[in-house]
């Protein structure tokens, strides 16, 4: 697929356009009438997502350059880091609808640009994450990274528990999960695979206090910053 001329085009998104030529994977050709309209269709939505992403992810790029000192537009086209981070986040962003992982990888992508991003090799194998994860996966770590304190800014009513499972705490934190054992599961079982937290099972017993403790270990907190928006605070 080839990036098609778009009016009114802002400088951040001509930058983020020329860091992924070449990286754009083309839609095969199905042969047949019917093939070829299908092809054209699916082609033609893929490239209205594409433009989406690369207009959002311009207009993100021009507003970190503008409210970070000694942050230059053009600059960032020679550096390696921010490079790479376009072309595997606009590779990952094709595939997805999924309004946050895109967020993700957008707030990837503006981590990428500034001093103490993570090297080369932590950042390929936070990318891959990004694109492995769901939303389940992203909104667990946040909670997890400090239970009491999602309480607190939800202002949602922690539980008067003397002990208990941590798969509670959970459910009443993040209602979405409640009812959702399997997902819940499974997201854990990845969130540790990887490293990123420390947590016993879901329903292993433990104190009131122990339930709202931090389960993120330092791995997990460089991820999570990663992806959380540079500018939020």
């Amino acid at each position: 697929m080839t990036l098609g001329p778009i009016p009114d085009k802002s400088t951040g998104q001509e930058i983020v356009e020329k860091a992924v030529e070449g990286a754009i994977s083309a839609v095969p050709v199905v042969g047949g009438p019917a093939g070829v309209a299908f092809d054209y269709a699916i082609s033609h939505a893929y490239d209205q997502r594409l433009q989406a992403w690369l207009r959002d992810l311009g207009a993100a790029v021009e507003d970190l350059v503008d409210r970070v000192e000694d942050l230059e537009l053009v600059a960032l086209t020679h550096e390696d880091r921010f490079l790479d981070a376009v072309a595997a986040a606009t590779r990952i962003a094709e595939r997805s609808s999924l309004t946050e992982k895109r967020e993700a990888l957008r707030n990837a992508v503006l981590n990428s640009a500034l001093p103490g991003a993570p090297n080369a090799e932590e950042q390929s194998i936070f990318m891959r994450l990004i694109d492995d994860y769901t939303p389940t996966h992203l909104i667990l770590l946040s909670f997890l990274a400090d239970p009491g304190d999602w309480f607190t800014r939800h202002q949602i009513p922690k539980l008067n528990l003397l002990s208990g499972g941590l798969a509670s705490v959970i459910e009443a934190g993040i209602p979405e999960l409640a009812n959702r054992q399997i997902v819940l599961d499974l997201a854990i079982a990845d969130l540790g695979r990887d490293g990123l937290i420390n947590a016993p099972g879901l329903n292993a017993v433990m104190t009131g206090d122990s339930l709202y403790k931090a389960r993120i270990t330092q791995w997990g907190q460089q991820f999570l910053e990663f992806v959380t928006d540079p500018l939020a605070s």
